[in-house]
Order: structure tokens, then C-alpha cells, then sequence
């Protein structure tokens, strides 16, 4: 990581599959360890054990794009994007989300080196959220 001080690191990380056909890079800011990240109780997060951070999609490199599949449902505004040879969930294109930043939603489940143990998580209930629902905000 580097930074002037804790509430200021930048983390360098890489998410990949079980097989490692699919890799994703990035770099955020502040840090996994130093933000909130997001534990949604949606059916699709539920399902998937997503516990998602959002870096600029600028701020991300894939690795095995080619090896990618996505799987949306209605209102098919979310793109979740998995690994075609092991099935490993790694990350989302969330269309409606923070859509004047750019960013991608990485589950970090996938994270090499991340004790989960030590997160700060913010909940947040997708189960009743309603697409007209006010968006979520940047956490």
C-alpha cells in the first residue's frame, strides 16, 4: 500500500477465480482494510457471497476476459461476471450503481490476502430495495 497516512492508503490488489483463468487488478483508494465495505442482502449477493468494494473501473485491469460470462436478470441492469471455467464469481458491472463514476464491483471473497475478519462492513438491504429506490451511495 502507499499513502501519507492510514485514512489516505491506496491498496494494490488482485482478485481471480478458483482456476485462475480470470484475473482482475486494481487499486483503491482508501485502502480494503481502511473503508467500508459493502455486505448486501439481496438475493443475487446472497447467493453469490458477495462482499463487494466499487474501484473505478479506470483503476482496473482483467486478466482472461475472454474466459468471462455474465449472468443478468431483470431489470437486467446489473452485469455479474464470472469465470467459464470454474464458475467463480468475481465481479459486477453495476450499470445502475454509481453511474457517474465508472466503477466495478469486486467481490473480495475473491481478494488474495484479505483477512475478512478485520473489515469494516456497511449492510446494506438490497432485498427491499425497489428500482426506484433512491441509489446507493458511494460507501
Amino acid at each position: 500500500m502507499t499513502g501519507t497516512n492510514a485514512a489516505n492508503f491506496t491498496g494494490t490488489y488482485s482478485a481471480k477465480c478458483h482456476c485462475g483463468a480470470v484475473k482482475a487488478d486494481f487499486s483503491i483508494s482508501p485502502s480494503i482494510e481502511e473503508r467500508q465495505v459493502v455486505l448486501c442482502n439481496c438475493t443475487i449477493c446472497t447467493a453469490y457471497g458477495y462482499i463487494n468494494v466499487y474501484p473505478k473501473a479506470e483503476d482496473v485491469t482483467i486478466t482472461g476476459e475472454n474466459r468471462l460470462k455474465t449472468y443478468s436478470f431483470p431489470p437486467h441492469n446489473r452485469k455479474h461476471q464470472f469465470c467459464s471455467e470454474c464458475g467463480t464469481s468475481i465481479f459486477i458491472v453495476p450499470n445502475d450503481l454509481l453511474p457517474d463514476i465508472g466503477c466495478l464491483g469486486i467481490n473480495i471473497r475473491t481478494v488474495e490476502g484479505i483477512d475478512l475478519d478485520k473489515l469494516h462492513y456497511v449492510k446494506v438491504d438490497g432485498r427491499s430495495r425497489k428500482p426506484e429506490d433512491e441509489m446507493i451511495k458511494r460507501p
